[in-house]
């Protein structure tokens, strides 16, 4: 299946890796934009919190 930039959202981002964390993965507030996204498609948001 092909991703659609107009059907489907993609965030990128270096890997979330020590070495290269803060070159841009921390702050890039993707789980934010993901739930936000979701929310104007009227999905429910995702509870990223590890418990």
């Amino acid at each position: 299946a092909m991703i659609d930039r107009r059907r489907h959202l993609v965030l990128s981002s270096p890997h979330p890796s020590p070495l290269s964390a803060h070159r841009g993965f921390l702050g890039n507030r993707h789980f934010s934009k993901t739930n936000q996204y979701l929310q104007q498609q009227q999905l429910a948001s995702i509870d990223w919190q590890i418990r």
